[in-house]
C-alpha cells in the first residue's frame, strides 16, 4: 500500500510541471488587469494555501501545535 506522502510528492510535482511553463505568467496577466481580480485571485490562493496547512495538521485549530 502506498503511503499518504506519494499523493503529496505527485501533487508537488504536478505543481512543479504547470508552474515551469509560462501558462502561470499569461494567466496572472491576464488576472490583473483588474484589481477586483487581483485582489480576489490573491484571496484565493491564501484560501488554498490555508486549506492544505490545516488539512495537513489533523487538528481544527490552525496554531493548535504552537
Amino acid at each position: 500500500s502506498r503511503g499518504l506522502g506519494d499523493v503529496y510528492k505527485r501533487q508537488l510535482l504536478a505543481v512543479s510541471v504547470v508552474c515551469c511553463t509560462p501558462l502561470i505568467e499569461k494567466l496572472w496577466k491576464l488576472l490583473s488587469r483588474n484589481a477586483i481580480t487581483k485582489a480576489l485571485t490573491i484571496l484565493v490562493l491564501l484560501t488554498v494555501s490555508m486549506a492544505y496547512v490545516v488539512g495537513s495538521t489533523n487538528s481544527p485549530f490552525l496554531y493548535f501545535n504552537f
